[in-house]
């Protein structure tokens, strides 16, 4: 544990984004934020989903902010309240209006980006955190489903 902390912290200190397993996936999802970033503008974070096995995997998808689970957090820890359009996306998340598989190659991935202050209130000026996790299908397994989980990522809204 004390290894993960020191990679957390190091990567963090460097700039780096920091990752973590795929829990029976195959699939790794690492977050990049910029820091700083301004209320006024989109607060952009990246988000990568690579395939780090050496098979074919498939994963579904529906619409970038529908196929993410985010948690944001201030800086004292607490929960950050969903704007109007997150309330709607939570709310409407049984909803699917396109819902395709991609192929991804061993090595293979993939970068989406997500305006998390169009999701949630980020009107204070602070730090944030944000950490997400995506649902897809095991390694050699067509129905059974794991959460990948992400890096948590701090960034700065001045």
């Amino acid at each position: 544990m004390m290894k993960v902390t020191l990679l957390l912290t190091l990567c963090a200190l460097l700039g780096l984004p920091a990752t973590t397993g795929s829990n029976g996936t195959g699939f790794q999802l690492t977050l990049r934020a910029q820091s700083p970033q301004s209320k006024k503008k989109p607060v952009t974070v990246e988000f990568t989903i690579q395939n780090v096995s050496k098979k074919m995997l498939w994963l579904q998808e529906t619409s970038v902010e529908r196929d993410y689970e985010l948690e944001v957090r201030d800086s004292r820890g607490q929960e950050v309240q969903l704007t109007e359009r997150g309330r709607t996306f939570r709310n409407n998340k049984g909803e699917v209006f396109r819902n395709i598989v991609v192929k991804f190659k061993p090595g293979e991935q993939k970068i989406d980006m997500i305006d998390v202050g169009s999701l949630f209130d980020l009107s204070k000026p602070g730090a944030y955190t944000v950490r997400a996790t995506r649902r897809a299908v095991k390694i050699d397994s067509r129905t059974d489903w794991a959460q990948v989980e992400s890096n948590t990522v701090t960034f700065q809204v001045e």
